[in-house]
């Protein structure tokens, strides 16, 4: 699978990098600075998985997921959060799934397919 990573940190981007490279489902890794880097990356070569950093009250990230999953409705789009307070804006983007950024790495790669049961 072809996944994308969206966080302001470059060092937060690198780290997922490196993680995602560890998992054999992961074919390919791209990184995006921002919500129009991200949106642009996804217009040239669709990812399948789109892992994005959503601040509290980020309502520019919320409108970003929203926009993924009108243009690209099959795209997983995993928020990654420090707080709690992003989930139920995130989810009602259309976010698939939320990882806490103080989670263990397995859960974030477990994320990478995971259905809601």
């Amino acid at each position: 699978m072809q996944v994308l990573v969206v966080d302001d940190l470059p060092r937060a981007r690198q780290a997922l990098k490196s993680l995602l490279a560890t998992d054999p489902r992961v074919t390919g890794v791209a990184v995006a600075r921002d919500d129009q880097d991200a949106l642009a990356q996804l217009e040239n070569a669709p990812a399948d998985v789109v892992i994005i950093d959503v601040a509290p009250l980020d309502t520019n990230r919320i409108a970003t997921i929203r926009q993924i999953k009108q243009c690209w409705p099959t795209v997983r789009v995993i928020v990654l959060a420090l707080y709690a307070e992003s989930i139920t804006a995130a989810l009602s983007a259309g976010a698939d799934a939320f990882v806490s950024k103080g989670e263990p790495a397995s859960r974030l790669l477990s994320a990478l397919t995971d259905r809601p049961s």
